[in-house]
């Protein structure tokens, strides 16, 4: 297949378009990815993206993003299940109470987790 061409679009396309149009994330970027082995390969696309998929999964790099993405969700979902970044949104309300404040306080954030995510571990 030539990759001049502007058909090699279409899977980026449909996954757009099916992205905005069901508001999900993971089952267009399936459907694209399968369109775009299927373009490639028509006679072989379901084995030639299985052999894709493990190849890629079975990279070191690709595992630890998946599971550094993995602890961050659960941390996430545990601070929201036990309502303490309600508890906390709650506490800083207390200090917004005009936009200046407000730009302030996000300004303040923002320096705070860039300091703590330059330091190595």
């Amino acid at each position: 297949m030539e990759y001049d061409n502007p058909l090699v679009l279409l899977p980026t396309a449909i996954v757009l378009i099916l992205a905005l149009w069901t508001r999900r994330a993971l089952e267009p970027l399936v459907l694209g990815a399968f369109i775009g082995t299927l373009m490639i390969d028509p006679g072989n696309a379901l084995s030639s993206l299985t052999e894709d998929l493990l190849t890629v999964m079975t990279n070191e790099d690709v595992a630890w993003v998946i599971m550094v993405c993995g602890l961050m969700g659960s941390i996430i979902a545990l601070l929201l299940k036990s309502g303490s970044s309600r508890a906390f949104a709650d506490k800083l309300m207390r200090y917004t109470t005009n936009k200046p404040r407000a730009l302030l306080g996000c300004w303040a954030a923002g320096s705070w987790a860039s300091s703590c995510s330059s330091t190595t571990i």
